[in-house]
């Protein structure tokens, strides 16, 4: 005979990590004492309790067992109304079963933990350039509003993307460039506060996942904002060591030349004037013609150094053409002759993976656009990239597409669009 079974409460509420429960009653009207067991069905029976698991029933009396959810706080964990069924079954006989529905609304955990990945203090002339990682620690997508606050408008900026959706447990990354609007040609380093600002926005969420979720209360109603911090170090264009180089040689070049002024103006006759002859006094010529006299060699002009001026032979600048996008840099160190090798390896490496394409070799010191490295920035980089992008999603189309296959294959490689 199928037990008679009945769920005191059939719509529970709970937030992850907390514990929610009811009770269930169980009657039978048979002649013999009956074992009956219970199991919860769904997904949420792996969260689910039964206390006590087994018990018997004799006729006429009516036997309670407590239910008891507890869903777990990690990124697995469903959200929303999620159904259920408490299934009660005779132990002598498995065709006696009795069962029970109800449903249960879980509320969303949102949790977001955000850093730099790449350097928070940048040094350069132009530009400083980092990459902003966002974790999704949560139970629910978040989809993260960005935008960078410009305060004194000494800066431009460029981010990308300004919006990314984080799945639970995954993550996702975005690209932000500052560029100095004054340059200056010397001077003392300026320190430039930079400031990238994110929120969630609900603007993905379903009708049926907002009724869902504004049921439930506490974490699931607080919006996840904050904002990470890092430095522009912009220093001058010229060097203060180029400045100092400069300002000895124009002393040089100045003594050099009062020196040669001066020996240039040297007198050029040593004996004293004769005196005037008259026409009383003055001899008279010879008969015989006279020997011609030989040139006097009066003292020599001392002459200034000549400078020679020879050609620089340095090339002409390369630059990237349209929309381009990264997949490494080689810092230069001009004591080490393996800098240009690594990169070459690099690119060889990659070209092997499917879908790549024609990658090249750029020296950061002969472009206006790309980047400078950080510890070393008048050494400059060698960059890997592939331009010719029609346009930015283009370019982050290519970059998702050819990601997973870089990760996976070449060590330090990565993808990431740079809007013009």
């Amino acid at each position: 005979m199928d037990p008679e079974l009945r769920l005191h409460e059939t719509r529970l509420q709970v937030r992850p990590g907390e514990l929610v429960q009811t009770t269930a009653t169980v009657r039978y009207d048979g002649d013999l004492v009956e074992r009956y067991t219970f199991d919860v069905l769904g997904a949420a029976s792996g969260w689910a309790e039964v206390i006590p698991a087994e018990i018997s029933v004799t006729r006429g009396v009516e036997e309670t067992v407590q239910l008891l959810f507890r869903p777990p706080t990690g990124p697995g964990t469903p959200v929303g109304k999620i159904p259920f069924a408490l299934r009660c079954r005779s132990r002598e006989n498995r065709n006696w079963v009795a069962v029970e529905e109800g449903d249960i609304t879980v509320g969303a955990i949102h949790e977001i933990t955000a850093a730099v990945i790449t350097t928070k203090i940048r040094r350069g002339r132009w530009t400083a350039r980092w990459i902003a990682r966002f974790d999704n620690r949560g139970t629910a997508p978040a989809l993260l509003r960005l935008s960078v606050p410009d305060e004194d408008g000494a800066l431009g900026y460029a981010l990308a993307p300004t919006s990314v959706e984080v799945q639970p447990g995954g993550s996702g990354e975005v690209f932000l460039k500052a560029r100095a609007v004054r340059p200056f040609l010397r001077g003392t380093m300026v320190r430039h506060p930079v400031r990238l600002v994110y929120a969630r926005t609900d603007e993905t969420r379903t009708d049926e996942t907002r009724t869902n979720q504004a049921r439930t209360s506490g974490a699931d109603q607080q919006a996840v904002e904050g904002q990470l911090d890092a430095v522009f170090e912009q220093v001058p264009v010229i060097p203060r060591a180029a400045v100092k180089l400069a300002g000895a040689a124009l002393v040089i070049g100045i003594v050099a030349t009062a020196g040669a002024a001066l020996l240039t103006r040297a007198p050029t006759r040593t004996s004293a004037p004769t005196a005037p002859v008259t026409a009383a006094t003055a001899p008279v010529a010879p008969t015989s013609p006279s020997p011609t006299p030989s040139p006097s060699v009066g003292p020599t002009t001392s002459v200034g150094p000549t400078t020679s001026v020879s050609p620089t032979g340095a090339a002409g600048q390369v630059e990237p053409q349209g929309i381009y996008v990264i997949f490494h840099a080689f810092a230069i160190d001009d004591r080490v002759a393996t800098d240009n090798q690594a990169a070459q390896q690099f690119i060889s490496d990659i070209q092997r993976l499917p879908d790549v394409g024609v990658v090249q070799l750029m020296d950061s010191r002969r472009s206006q656009r790309l980047r400078e490295p950080t510890d070393k920035p008048d050494q400059g980089e060698y960059v890997v990239l592939k331009d010719g992008f029609a346009s930015y999603q283009d370019a982050t189309g290519y970059c998702a597409k050819v990601l997973p296959a870089l990760r996976q294959s070449v060590k330090g490689a990565n993808c990431y669009a740079v809007p013009e």
